[in-house]
């Protein structure tokens, strides 16, 4: 019997059945583990006549400890809506904001959400139509919830079909910087803009740079983007051509610098 014994402990089928015993062994706490979790506030937001269509884009919390959340909520049972909303620590609805874009058969949703000095927001959003091609604009709000002004980005550059936010950052003075693509069906490769944009809503400066990718062909692969310390666009990019060669290209929107890393070979 100590033999077999001996030869079960010393066999996998005895580590198994150990670390079972030990598992079954915790499910009674863990089960009262979760039971005792229960959130301190939960609020609910959107219409939900229909196939609720509600989804929570971006969240953050402001200078004061408040939370603001970003949705796009159904508008009925097709389209949907920008929905921005503050509440306290506590859970209390301080204000809502909800906006259309006015195109009307349209997703309006949040890209990102930048928070200000004074507590305003800077929201940079998509209004995308039913056929899949649609506009970006610029939200920005008060404090205390008032729409202050808003940019259509279609209105500063090319009408094209399909537009696209990449990053935005504030710098010190509140002063938003930008970048945005927009392009035809049959545009590639898409050019993309640089907007630097007063706080007041007024447009500094802009340009744009077409074929940001490979220097020889203008294309990339896995193209993605985020901005320095020293307020560079950095975009992260793959050549297309041999699918290897990983490079960043910086672009500063005040000074138009434009420089190219090779990151691997």
């Amino acid at each position: 019997m100590q033999s077999i014994l001996y030869h079960l402990q010393d066999s996998a089928m005895y580590k198994i059945l150990f670390f079972l015993g030990f598992i079954l062994s915790l499910n009674p706490l863990s089960s009262q583990t979760t039971k005792n979790i229960q959130p301190v506030w939960e609020r609910s937001n959107g219409n939900h006549d229909h196939t609720s269509r509600d989804e929570l884009h971006l969240s953050t919390k402001d200078h004061e400890n408040n939370i603001i959340l970003a949705s796009s909520v159904e508008r009925d049972s097709t389209f949907a809506d920008l929905l921005v909303q503050k509440f306290s620590d506590s859970g209390i609805l301080i204000w809502e904001i909800r906006y259309s874009s006015g195109l009307g058969l349209d997703y309006d949703y949040p890209v990102k959400m930048i928070l200000g000095a004074d507590n305003e927001i800077f929201l940079l959003c998509s209004a995308v139509y039913f056929t899949g091609s649609g506009i970006g604009f610029i939200l920005k709000i008060s404090e205390d919830g008032a729409i202050v002004w808003v940019k259509d980005m279609a209105t500063e550059t090319v009408e094209h079909e399909h537009h696209n936010f990449f990053d935005g950052y504030l710098d010190v003075e509140n002063t938003l910087a930008v970048t945005y693509t927009c392009r035809a069906d049959a545009l590639f490769p898409a050019p993309t803009y640089f907007f630097v944009i007063h706080k007041d809503g007024t447009v500094i400066k802009k340009f744009q740079v077409t074929g940001i990718g490979q220097p020889s062909t203008g294309n990339a692969y896995g193209m993605n983007e985020f901005h320095d310390k020293s307020g560079n666009f950095v975009f992260i990019l793959r050549d297309n051509e041999i699918y290897k060669k990983l490079y960043l290209r910086k672009i500063n929107p005040i000074t138009g610098i434009d420089t190219t890393i090779i990151v691997s070979d």
